[in-house]
C-alpha cells in the first residue's frame, strides 16, 4: 500500500499524542468517536494535508479522507479501550442493525475494501490515570478473511463469538443484552 506510506505516520503520532494530552487536560470527557475524528482532522491539517471530514455525518465506514500526492487515502476512526490484561476492545460497529450474521459480515467485508487504514485511539484507565494509545491497523488485519465466514462464528443468547484463530478474539453483541 504505497499511498499509505506517503503519510508521515511518526509525525502524526507525535502530534496526535500532544493534542490528546492537551484535550485530556482541559476536558473531563474521554476522547472517543467524534473527538478522536477531530484530533485526526486537526493533526492532518496541521501537517498540511488536504483533509475531508464531515463531523455531523453518521455515515458508516469512511470517516476522513486525505489527499496525498494526488491520491485519496480513506480512514476509519475507531475508539476503544485497553484493559489491564493488555487487551484492546473496539466497540463501534453497531452491526446488529443488519439483522443476520451473514449481512453483518458482508458489511464488514464491504467496509474493509473501501478503507485504506483504521486509526484507533484507545484509552487505558488505571484508577485516576487515563493513558491513550494510538493504533494504525490495515483493514485486512482487522477484518481477515476467516472473520467473514459465518461458519467460523458461534451464536449464543448474548451474540456471536469468533471460533476461528485469527490472532485475536472477536465477538458481536446482540441488541438489548
Amino acid at each position: 500500500m504505497k499511498r499509505l506510506n506517503k503519510v508521515k505516520w511518526d509525525r502524526f503520532k507525535e502530534l496526535a499524542s500532544k493534542l490528546i494530552e492537551f484535550k485530556a487536560k482541559i476536558s473531563r470527557s474521554p476522547i472517543r468517536a467524534e473527538s478522536w475524528e477531530e484530533v485526526i482532522y486537526a493533526v492532518l491539517l496541521y501537517m498540511e494535508y488536504e483533509v475531508t471530514w464531515e463531523p455531523t455525518s453518521h455515515a458508516k465506514g469512511v470517516d476522513l479522507e486525505i489527499k496525498v500526492n494526488g491520491e485519496i487515502l480513506k480512514i476509519s476512526a475507531k475508539g476503544g479501550k485497553v484493559t489491564n490484561k493488555q487487551k484492546l476492545t473496539i466497540s463501534s460497529y453497531r452491526l446488529t442493525r443488519f439483522g443476520t450474521l451473514p449481512k453483518m459480515l458482508e458489511f464488514l467485508r464491504k467496509n474493509a475494501t473501501e478503507l485504506d487504514v483504521y486509526l484507533i485511539c484507545a484509552r487505558e484507565e488505571e484508577q485516576d490515570i487515563v493513558k491513550y494509545h494510538i493504533f494504525r491497523i490495515l483493514p485486512n488485519a482487522l477484518v481477515p478473511e476467516k472473520i467473514l465466514n459465518p461458519n467460523n462464528w458461534e451464536e449464543s443468547a448474548q451474540g456471536w463469538k469468533l471460533k476461528a484463530d485469527v490472532g485475536f478474539e472477536a465477538s458481536i453483541v446482540k441488541k438489548n443484552v
